[in-house]
């Protein structure tokens, strides 16, 4: 069903690509996708047009700053001096005070390319079981197989090989005990965590 999906759109944008090509007179080589409010934590939505962009010859970069788990992943690199095991999924998980982001992360000698995220801000009225629940729900969505995802063509693995924990609320009991009861003790044992000096005056911001 996914490779009729990416059939059915590569279409459209190999005509888009040749309508702009012809109107500026100039090729084109990159492109920048984005999604609609409601659809920007849509996996699947986000791979089949992933998949067509690189099937019509482009090649999509970034054209935001990278959001906070992917510098949570460079500052473990940095820290450990090497880019992690190469062709491995990592999961970035960015916990603070105001809310949490979860990210789902490919890794290949230094390229980050998130295909599974969630950012979820707390509204201030939600009790601690409340926060705790929402968190697990998240968390069990963002790691249920299979994951659907192709790196410039390579489907990637099915486990998860790393964990990084960043934020100024890490240490919480309730966001601890959630993560002892979703995920597997060794990711945990081996996980990268930092809480930063100045985490908690930053928030998700």
């Amino acid at each position: 069903m996914e490779d009729i999906d990416k059939s059915a759109v590569e279409p459209v944008l190999r005509g888009l690509k040749a309508a702009v090509e012809a109107y500026l007179g100039n090729s084109i080589c990159f492109v920048k996708v984005a999604f609609s409010p409601r659809d920007m934590n849509n996996g699947y939505l986000a791979d089949v047009v992933a998949g067509a962009v690189r099937r019509s010859g482009l090649v999509e970069v970034w054209a935001e700053r990278p959001t906070a788990p992917v510098l949570a992943l460079f500052s473990k690199w940095l820290d450990e001096g090497d880019f992690g095991l190469p062709g491995s999924l990592v999961l970035v998980i960015d916990k603070s005070e105001y809310g949490f982001q979860l990210a789902l992360i490919y890794q290949e000698e230094g390229l980050a390319d998130v295909f599974r995220h969630n950012y979820h801000l707390y509204t201030g009225t939600e009790n601690a079981t409340d926060r705790a629940s929402s968190f697990q729900q998240t968390l069990e969505d963002i790691i249920k197989p299979p994951f659907n995802y192709k790196f410039y063509g390579i489907k990637v693995p099915q486990n998860i090989k790393d964990l990084v924990i960043y934020g100024d609320n890490i240490w919480n009991p309730d966001f601890r005990s959630t993560l002892d009861a979703t995920l597997d003790a060794r990711l945990i044992h081996g996980a990268y965590q930092r809480q930063p000096v100045y985490a908690p005056a930053r928030g998700l911001a």
